[in-house]
């Protein structure tokens, strides 16, 4: 519902001792809905989990569609990358490739470029504008090699100064 009130700001200024404001609120009971994100190695059967290790130069596939609003529905899903291996750029999060019109931004996918832990986060908002109550839902990925040995090149182009766009060259050895 709404409610009304008054704000006064009293003031040593001589001109206007006093400015009196009027508020008008709307307050509403809706439910926020519940972030609840995991994530799986692409072509890999398995259900979604808060923490995964996975082989650098693998796909991610992040997985938020368990997450649920009891008093509508959940329609939009932000993904962000928090946390990743320092040297790298932050990982560009892509459409799933079963979804090639990217219609379901419930999943994202992301190559794993080098070793090291990716943290990722993901905020939901419902239908009615509320976002996920307390903190984002987390997921961890761990990328460990699975070979004996591991070697990687990376280096920073002094040409490109965005190496996380799609402008200019990048270049990796693995």
């Amino acid at each position: 519902g709404s409610d009304e009130g008054k704000v006064s700001i009293f003031s040593n200024d001589p001109i206007q001792e006093e400015l009196e404001l009027d508020l008008i609120g709307r307050g509403s009971e809706g439910i926020c809905p519940i972030a609840d994100a995991g994530a799986y190695i692409r072509g890999v059967n398995a259900t979604p989990r808060q923490s995964i290790s996975a082989a650098p130069l693998q796909y991610v596939v992040l997985d938020g569609s368990a997450s649920d609003d009891e008093d509508g529905r959940v329609v939009d899903y932000i993904w962000n990358v928090v946390e990743f291996p320092d040297g790298t750029a932050p990982p560009q999060l892509d459409c799933v490739t079963e979804d090639p019109g990217c219609m379901d931004d419930s999943k994202r996918e992301f190559r794993l470029l080098t070793a090291g832990e990716y943290i990722v986060e993901l905020t939901v908002r419902d239908n009615e504008g509320f976002e996920n109550c307390g903190d984002p839902a987390r997921v961890i990925i761990r990328a460990v090699p699975n070979e004996k040995i591991l070697v990687e090149l990376t280096w920073t182009n002094p040409e490109d100064p965005d190496e996380a766009d799609e402008v200019g060259s990048d270049v990796d050895l693995h």
